[in-house]
């Protein structure tokens, strides 16, 4: 993934994810607070769901 190689916070990549996630992909990750370890967490649940 791109955003892997820039230098962004973690944060900030979990803000852009949650802006473009609709439907159930958004509901997987939408009840982790915006921090730099929920990004990760988030991602894992959404390879999960979705592999």
């Amino acid at each position: 993934m791109m955003m892997d190689q820039l230098k962004i916070p973690n944060v900030q990549k979990f803000c852009y994810l949650l802006g473009q996630l609709k439907g159930k992909a958004r509901m997987v990750v939408s009840h982790y607070a915006v921090t730099d370890e929920n990004y990760l967490i988030a991602l894992n649940a959404l390879e999960k769901q979705y592999g």
